[in-house]
């Protein structure tokens, strides 16, 4: 099951929400430790002690209006709260270059034995066929393999490549191909942030 990211309070159970947020109507049942928003001003005031009309946006729990109370609002402040808490989920993605020629023998072979293994990763071929990248969600990690070096030092790149596609628990993904300006601008020119970005988006 996909993690949720921050826990959205909204007591209209008609408004639908990205699966990314654990949508709840009661503020009791959000998920602890993860950034809450809450929709409308008298849900607000119930629940904020420190409650301010001027101050929505601060700390871990925001609050917005509801879409009858200030549309332009609510879908503006729901955007800044999909933004941030991608990116604190983002920053915590680990990256590893995977270099055989520095690896000890054993740290490669306990790679190996991850790739073929039933955990679900996600994989991104560069265009140029030269760079892999492999996302795991279950350790939060993204490996990045050259398969120029592969070829340099005697490993056949499409032997790799082949062998990463027969495991049906490594799916490969076409890349950030999605029109959300606003992920694209998180993710901006770290390469390696694109593959955990599609775990929760997906390509469009």
């Amino acid at each position: 099951m996909q993690r949720k990211l921050g826990n959205i309070v909204d007591v209209n159970e008609k408004n639908k929400y990205d699966p990314m947020f654990n949508r709840v109507s009661s503020y009791s049942d959000i998920i602890e430790g993860i950034p809450t928003l809450i929709i409308g001003m008298d849900s607000a005031k119930e629940i904020l002690s420190d409650f301010s009309i001027l101050n929505r946006l601060n700390g871990d729990v925001w609050w917005t209006f509801s879409k009858k109370e200030r549309r332009s609002d609510n879908v503006e402040d729901i955007r800044k709260f999909k933004e941030k808490v991608l990116k604190m989920y983002l920053s915590k993605v680990k990256y590893e270059y995977v270099n055989f020629t520095c690896y000890p023998i054993d740290k490669i072979k306990k790679f190996i034995r991850y790739m073929k293994g039933g955990d679900k990763k996600l994989c991104l071929l560069t265009k140029d066929s030269r760079f892999i990248f492999i996302y795991s969600e279950k350790y939060d990690i993204v490996w990045g393999l050259s398969l120029s070096l592969c070829d340099y030092i005697g490993i056949c790149r499409k032997k790799v490549v082949k062998r990463i596609r027969e495991n049906k628990h490594n799916i490969f993904m076409n890349g950030i191909s999605f029109a959300d300006a606003d992920i694209r601008k998180i993710i901006g020119d770290d390469t390696h942030l694109i593959l955990p970005a599609l775990s929760y988006f997906g390509e469009k």
